[in-house]
């Protein structure tokens, strides 16, 4: 009954998790606050176990690892990888990283136990904004990340946010100018509108800034009907400033999510996936291409 679709692989999927929290302390996330900036990691042998179980019993062969950051302890990840191909499970799978957390000796580790693509983000192509969101890297980081991942023989899925605090269009408008600068280098792009958690920095600055005056988090009950644009939670608050409005940020979210349904990358996909199951891959891709397209219209 679950049903995971990973981009480069046409196989079920299953989601699998490691660990939890991040020893990191962005401002819009909450995996660090819940767990006290610290990571609290399951065995080797008992994610072995489960992995195992799963692709003996459901015959699943593609995963998707949604730590926070699965690199954080590359001790952990290695024996994770030593083991996999140990027990020649024959799997293939995804994870979330960062970009001053890999090299090309940890990405080619990672490949021979079956990684197929890593997830890193950005967040924004402003230094300023990145400084203010306590994210602790540089674009020129990214962009070097990037260009190690295509190294490695991996796919890079990279995310962006537009309206952070404090970020002015001009800003925005730069992280869309990386993304296409880059494009040849990102397999995927995910791009969203900043979301407001509780007890994040970005929740601090809107309740600073008067963002958040009609609503609270016991009104379980709140539905914001605009976020259906973004293709959002309507029950989590997204940032919505005076110098980014909803509209500009509508238009920047549009715009970036196009830049995955190009023909190069549609035949690109037919190509790494193969066989009939990749032209029905590629299809389907092809509907969703259109099916966004049409939405953006209304």
């Amino acid at each position: 009954k679950y049903d995971l679709k990973l981009d480069f692989t046409s196989r079920k999927a299953f989601p699998v998790i490691t660990s939890r929290g991040c020893p990191f302390n962005c401002a819009f996330c909450a995996a660090g606050l819940i767990w006290g900036g610290r990571q609290v990691r399951r065995s080797v042998q008992k994610v072995m176990d489960e992995l195992e179980f799963l692709r003996n019993k459901y015959d699943i062969r593609a995963f998707k690892f949604f730590d926070s950051t699965l690199t954080a302890n590359r001790k952990y990840v290695e024996d994770l990888c030593g083991e996999i191909r140990k027990r020649n499970l024959d799997i293939v799978w995804e994870c979330e990283s960062r970009v001053d957390v890999i090299d090309v000796p940890l990405l080619k580790t990672l490949k021979s136990a079956g990684c197929r693509m890593i997830d890193m983000g950005l967040e924004s192509a402003s230094q300023r904004v990145i400084n203010t969101i306590n994210k602790q890297i540089t674009p020129k980081q990214a962009e070097r990340a990037l260009y190690k991942v295509r190294k490695a023989g991996l796919y890079s899925k990279m995310f962006f946010i537009y309206g952070l605090p404090g970020e002015s269009l001009k800003e925005a408008k730069a992280t869309y100018k990386f993304i296409k600068r880059n494009r040849k280098y990102i397999s995927r792009v995910s791009a969203g509108v900043c979301t407001i958690y509780p007890g994040t920095g970005v929740e601090d600055y809107a309740k600073k800034q008067n963002l958040l005056n009609d609503f609270s988090w016991s009104q379980n009950f709140y539905k914001y009907s605009y976020l259906r644009d973004f293709e959002a939670n309507p029950h989590v608050p997204k940032l919505i400033q005076p110098q980014l409005n909803h509209e500009t940020l509508k238009r920047l979210f549009q715009e970036s999510y196009k830049e995955n349904f190009s023909l190069k990358l549609l035949r690109r996909k037919f190509k790494d996936i193969g066989t009939s199951k990749g032209l029905i891959y590629s299809i389907k891709s092809l509907k969703e291409s259109i099916l966004f397209k049409l939405r953006c219209l209304q």
